[in-house]
């Protein structure tokens, strides 16, 4: 078995203007699954200085936790693409699924990870604000 590689996006893409794109299938039901806000909500205000994930090293060792040894084991990965719902404190309040992977256990993994995120806010005129971000989530064997 080749050694295992997990990944995350740090370079994510705001989408205030538009919203997030609606999901393709309902929202993943995970167990704590946040729920106060949502990306199907209009969009939030625009913001002059970008969210800064400041928890790389956890979401790394949140990645090797939740990557379903039995998936991991058998070469499967996945990509799922996250919009994540960010309060002015750099909290996730809303997590939808933009893209699936193609498995249940690598979704609800990956939503898990989402979770685990914080952030420097976004900030607008020198105050934090909340956004709605993009980020990808990959689950890998190299």
């Amino acid at each position: 078995m080749g050694s295992t590689a997990l990944t995350v996006c740090v370079a994510a893409t705001c989408v205030f203007a538009g919203g997030c794109a609606s999901t393709r299938e309902a929202p993943l039901e995970a167990p704590g699954r946040i729920r106060s806000a949502s990306c199907e909500d209009p969009p939030l205000q625009p913001y002059d200085r970008p969210p800064e994930l400041t928890n790389l090293d956890e979401v790394f060792r949140a990645l090797s936790r939740a990557y379903p040894a039995e998936l991991r084991d058998a070469g499967i990965g996945g990509r799922a693409l996250l919009c994540i719902v960010i309060d002015e404190r750099g909290q996730p309040r809303g997590i939808e699924f933009l893209e699936r992977t193609g498995s249940e256990g690598l979704d609800i993994a990956a939503a898990d990870v989402a979770r685990t995120m914080r952030f420097r806010p976004a900030e607008a005129l020198g105050q934090p604000v909340p956004i709605k971000w993009t980020m990808p989530i990959s689950f890998q064997i190299r």
